[in-house]
């Protein structure tokens, strides 16, 4: 799996919040599409409460680029 800055924030964000805190997540959807992420993503469906995805298709904002990005809701598993 490659190494991104917002993996590795997600173990650290679920530490913090503990069993009945709650973290909140805007991020690429590596985690979900990396053909090596099948550990992570172990981790992370038990713990996922919602999940919403969008893509910049119609180019609305000038970013210039269609990747996938996700706003992901966490909680304790």
């Amino acid at each position: 799996m490659q190494t991104n800055l917002y993996k590795c924030f997600l173990p650290l964000g679920w530490r913090l919040t503990g069993k009945q805190g709650v973290a909140a997540y805007l991020h690429p959807e590596g985690p979900y599409d990396d053909p090596k992420g099948g550990a992570l993503r172990e981790t992370l469906y038990p713990r996922l409460r919602a999940h919403f995805q969008f893509q910049n298709q119609f180019i609305l904002f000038p970013i210039g680029h269609r990747n996938k990005y996700s706003i992901n809701i966490y909680g304790s598993p």
